[in-house]
C-alpha cells in the first residue's frame, strides 16, 4: 500500500493509470500481467542501476524497488533478475 501512497503523494501530475510521467522504459509488450512500473523496474536493474538509482529514478523509495522487485519475480516465477530479463527477452 505504501508504494501507492508514494505515486500518490509525488509532485508531478497524476494521470488515469495513477502513475507520475517519470517512466523510462520501452512498452515491453511480451509481460502482459505486468504493471507500467512493474515493467521498469527491471529495465533500469537489468540496465546496471542499484535499487537506490532505480528508486531515485522513479521518484520512489527503494522499499518500494523491493515490493516490485518481489512481485515481478513471483508473476514471472524466477528468482532473480537475470532470470526476469531472460524472461523478459532483455537480454
Amino acid at each position: 500500500m505504501h508504494r501507492r501512497l508514494e505515486e500518490l503523494q509525488g509532485t508531478a501530475p497524476v494521470f488515469k493509470d495513477g502513475f507520475r510521467r517519470l517512466m523510462v522504459s520501452g512498452d515491453i509488450k511480451n509481460l502482459p500481467d505486468l504493471t507500467p512500473r512493474e515493467r521498469e523496474v527491471p529495465f533500469l536493474l537489468v540496465n546496471g542501476m542499484s535499487r537506490k538509482d532505480c528508486a531515485a529514478t522513479c521518484g520512489i523509495s527503494p522499499h518500494t524497488v523491493s515490493d516490485y522487485t518481489k512481485s515481478i519475480y513471483h508473476k514471472l516465477g524466477v528468482r532473480n533478475v537475470v532470470e526476469a530479463a531472460r524472461a523478459a527477452n532483455m537480454v
